[in-house]
């Protein structure tokens, strides 16, 4: 096992320079970065779920995020 990530639910992950991987958490609406072990280092909180990841721009240290509001069980929109 890489990292236990307890309650997390990646979708979507990337590696950035440091080794440690970024991952899309859809259900608990966030971007984490955590390292090898389980270690998190950086949570990004959002209004919804994210779906995928991704590094890029300048030295591939700006963090891309797809994320969109999704309709519950019964909802529209």
């Amino acid at each position: 096992m890489w990292a236990d990530l307890g309650d997390g639910v990646p979708d979507g992950i990337c590696l950035d320079a440091d080794g440690a991987v970024w991952y899309a958490d859809v259900p608990n609406r966030r971007c984490v970065r955590v390292r090898e072990g389980g270690q998190v280092l950086q949570t990004i909180h959002l209004d919804r779920g994210c779906f995928s990841c991704a590094l890029g721009g300048a030295g591939l240290r700006t963090l891309f995020m797809i994320a969109t509001r999704m309709a519950r069980p019964g909802e529209h929109g």
